[in-house]
């Protein structure tokens, strides 16, 4: 400003105006706006309205919208003015989800654009039957398709609404509507508040539940090494308890050696199948035997494989 006059220069004006249409989105959406925004454009154009007369898209690079064929190019405005205030302050979009998502912090913000639909048998005013007139010149197959006694009995109620987050979380707000002081696109900066919100609330949830699942996790890996000790010593102490049984059965053996019996005899016979069955049982908990029998149970394969190489 100058000291004779209180109005900015003509170029401070221009800039200014400049930036006021950049942070809109400019005069036209389709051109100058964010890919997204030019991607969910063309979705729109070429989306089949639903039995309401909703225009709804979604999918990769894609903002989840459903509107009427009137308030596209107002949810494009909006769906721009969100993510540019969402680049300004540094997060990003991530595209390569279901739906366009806010990326903020490491999380993935899901949020969405909508129209509301009233079912009405009023009769319709003069700005209902323009409506009418206009849908039907654009899609005439789809209105002579609907086969029902009225097509018109949902009408858009003309107000936006951008639902953000996880769902209803305590503290937090999921959802902004078109009100008598602002409409949603005016709002950008309350969204993108409250989608940060979101971001830190779910991130501090997972990490709770990653907590919790490594604490489960450490809980059952302790419990599978006590099992796994449990049966390791069971089968040793089988092993002992079979030497222990041939100790008892070599001192009979020994016993009956010492008597001398007559080799015809019944007792000379048992005294042949005693010493037969402990030199099978000697094997068997020898070095080797026992090597075969440890390899079967497999209750010290990741003590082997962790052994030290030579």
């Amino acid at each position: 400003f100058n000291a004779t006059s209180r109005k900015p220069p003509p170029d401070l004006v221009a800039k200014r105006e400049a930036a006021k249409a950049a942070l809109v989105g400019g005069p036209n959406l389709r051109t100058a706006a964010h890919p997204c925004v030019r991607a969910t454009a063309a979705a729109l154009a070429g989306a089949i309205p639903d039995r309401r007369g909703a225009l709804t898209v979604g999918g990769a690079g894609v903002a989840g919208v459903s509107v009427s064929p009137d308030m596209v190019e107002r949810s494009l405005t909006v769906l721009d003015a969100i993510i540019r205030r969402t680049e300004t302050i540094g997060y990003a979009l991530a595209t390569r989800t279901a739906s366009a998502r806010l990326q903020i912090d490491g999380v993935q913000v899901p949020f969405s654009i909508a129209e509301g639909f009233l079912r009405s048998d009023a009769p319709p005013d003069a700005e209902e039957e323009e409506r009418r007139r206009r849908f039907q010149e654009r899609y005439p197959l789809r209105v002579a398709n609907y086969g029902f006694v009225n097509p018109w009995m949902y009408r858009p109620s003309g107000k936006l609404s951008v639902s953000i987050g996880f769902g209803p979380m305590d503290g937090l707000r999921a959802k902004f509507m078109d009100t008598r002081i602002a409409k949603v696109e005016q709002r950008a900066d309350e969204v993108l508040a409250e989608a940060v919100a979101h971001a830190a609330s779910h991130k501090a949830v997972q990490e709770k539940v990653e907590k919790r699942l490594a604490q489960r996790a450490a809980e059952t890996e302790t419990q599978r090494l006590d099992d796994r000790d449990e049966e390791r010593a069971t089968f040793i102490c089988a092993r002992a308890a079979e030497l222990q049984r041939i100790d008892q059965m070599n001192s009979f053996v020994k016993h009956l050696q010492a008597a001398g019996p007559h080799p015809m005899s019944e007792a000379a016979a048992c005294l042949r199948w005693a010493e037969e069955f402990l030199e099978e049982k000697r094997a068997a908990l020898g070095l080797a035997g026992i090597e075969k029998t440890v390899q079967a149970s497999e209750l010290w394969v990741e003590l082997a494989s962790a052994r030290p190489q030579s």
